[in-house]
């Protein structure tokens, strides 16, 4: 029998080609947007309003990403429903790592529980990427009340329950719930005023229309230094560098008044891993330079960079953690 080597070499060869064309099809395009990303204009979604911690982060870091990608970035505040506007935003983006989102944590999992079903799933409608920068919530009031220490508010609260209106940035954040966390604790109660955001609501409390807040400490520390707003406590374990004498909620007989807020990065739901990774090894060399962590001791943070895996592991904690509280105060009272 004889055999024809070149009737079946170039079958053979075609039958190559021919798989090696459909992978080039079904490889190529991710493998180019992971190659070339980014290559056009980046959509940063804040939900919250400008001027707050989450837009400071996203200003700070995205300044230098711009630097190091030659990539546009362009940053849209949009506020509302305690970050889930914003957040659905970029969820209803494609999964390309043009459209980011910068949140706290605590934002991208309480607020989604509001409605039913849930606005949204932090963990699969959203890409975890990296934490920006985490800082600590620091308890204030307005001196026009006349208290100037933290037994002094806890005394006042206990003979006048509800008398006094807390302000937060929103129902469901971390000024919320650290707020609910000490009246809980300490066994008092104040009037809880939701804003659209912390700017408004440090306004309010500057004017008077609010009497205390405990929230991220950099909405505060300028009016501190004016004599506008009194610091009582800080709620992490150590003390804050540029107020060394305002003690811990620990120090004061609270060890479970424990609340910081970290500000992060997410990305829509199903970005292709080759692009999240490209991210985070940006984001955290921005994150290990020099300048950047000046400019985040102003603000009293510290950066928070994590790989995708650690950070995600991270938010689930982070659920695991506020969730319980958010639904022992009837936040979720609407489901």
């Amino acid at each position: 029998m004889r055999i024809d080597l070149q009737k079946i070499v170039p079958v053979s060869f075609v039958l190559g080609a021919i798989a090696l064309g459909i992978n080039f099809l079904v490889l190529s395009p991710t493998n180019a947007r992971a190659s070339d990303y980014p290559s056009r204009q980046i959509n940063l979604v804040v939900p919250f309003p400008a001027g707050g911690s989450a837009d400071y982060f996203a200003r700070a870091v995205f300044a230098k990403f711009r630097e190091k990608t030659n990539s546009v970035v362009v940053i849209e505040n949009k506020p509302g429903a305690s970050g889930v506007l914003g957040a659905k935003q970029v969820i209803a983006a494609e999964p390309d790592g043009y459209t980011l989102l910068v949140t706290s944590v605590a934002s991208a999992n309480i607020p989604p529980n509001f409605s039913t079903p849930p606005a949204f799933d932090a963990m699969k409608d959203l890409k975890p990427i990296t934490g920006l920068g985490t800082v600590p919530a620091l308890l204030v009031v307005r001196p026009g009340l006349g208290i100037k220490t933290f037994a002094e508010l806890i005394d006042y609260a206990k003979k006048n329950p509800g008398k006094l209106n807390m302000a937060s940035s929103g129902t469901g954040t971390i000024a919320h719930l650290a707020g609910e966390l000490l009246m809980r604790e300490a066994g008092v109660s104040f009037t809880h005023v939701p804003y659209r955001g912390a700017p408004p609501a440090v306004t309010d409390l500057l004017g008077g229309h609010a009497d205390v807040m405990f929230s991220d400490a950099p909405f505060f520390l300028t009016h501190i230094k004016d004599g506008k707003l009194l610091p009582l406590a800080v709620g992490t374990p150590e003390r804050a560098p540029s107020l060394p004498d305002v003690p811990t909620t620990a120090e004061l007989g609270f060890p479970k008044i424990v609340a910081s807020n970290t500000y992060s990065l997410f990305a829509t739901g199903k970005t292709p891993a080759p692009v999240v990774d490209k991210l985070s090894r940006v984001v955290l060399e921005i994150l290990s330079d020099p300048e950047t962590k000046k400019a985040f001791a102003t603000q009293e943070a510290v950066p928070a960079g994590q790989t995708p895996e650690k950070f995600s592991s991270f938010v689930q904690e982070d659920r695991d953690r506020w969730v319980p509280l958010a639904k022992s105060v009837g936040v979720f009272s609407k489901k």
